[in-house]
């Protein structure tokens, strides 16, 4: 499952779908070519464990290039990055290099093997998206979100971040209308009206709950 989703500035602001597997990696890294993706974000799907998370997909390591027909994948560097909560976020770094002229995709790939995290504040919740956001805020392509199905996780996480937008720009928010819009477009992510309610009251709360600092830059407390 690969959908393109619409997100509150860019009608193809993210791509959703699932983790890539031995064999569609190469078809996993075919799309993040032809899409100019900068930034992977894995999230963990229903009942997933962390070691599930990482293993479900192979990632080229750093001096292992994975080769394919019109480009070789490079493993720049790793690190592990310790969340407030003490969630550790594994982030790499990937060069796509074409194998006939000199262009080359810088990826930035952000593994969460808990997110959201339901034993957390809320607000851990949104510092993936803001690192995320960051990163991908002088760049072009969507950001590409995968969890087990391509579904609810990933969903989730790109339909905050619209929220979060919203709320930047408009000084207010429609979570029920965002939820309803993902849901069309990925029908299933939220499985029924009493669903994208329940979602829409948790969300409303705790997103109004953010607080403004100087420089409009959103904080989260």
């Amino acid at each position: 499952v690969t959908l393109v989703l619409q997100g509150y500035r860019q009608s193809s602001e993210f791509i959703i779908t699932q983790h890539p597997l031995p064999d569609t990696i190469k078809d996993f890294w075919r799309m993040i070519w032809d899409h100019n993706a900068p930034v992977i974000v894995s999230l963990p799907g229903a009942g997933q464990t962390e070691a599930e998370v990482e293993q479900s997909a192979i990632w080229p390591r750093k001096g292992a290039p994975i080769s394919y027909q019109m480009f070789t994948v490079s493993q720049r560097s790793e690190n592990n990055i310790c969340l407030t909560n003490e969630d550790m976020l594994v982030v790499r770094e990937f060069v796509l290099e074409a194998t006939q002229d000199d262009f080359a995709l810088e990826v930035k790939h952000y593994s969460a093997s808990c997110w959201p995290n339901p034993d957390s504040p809320i607000s851990n919740t949104f510092e993936l998206l803001k690192l995320v956001r960051e990163e991908n805020a002088a760049k072009d392509g969507p950001t590409v979100v995968h969890d087990d199905v391509g579904g609810v996780t990933a969903g989730t996480f790109c339909t905050l971040s619209s929220l979060v937008q919203q709320l930047e720009v408009e000084g207010s928010l429609d979570v029920f209308q965002a939820a309803k819009l993902t849901n069309l477009m990925r029908p299933g992510i939220f499985s029924d009206v009493v669903r994208i309610l329940s979602f829409s009251q948790y969300t409303e709360v705790r997103l109004l709950s953010v607080s403004y600092y100087a420089d409009d830059k959103l904080m989260y407390v």
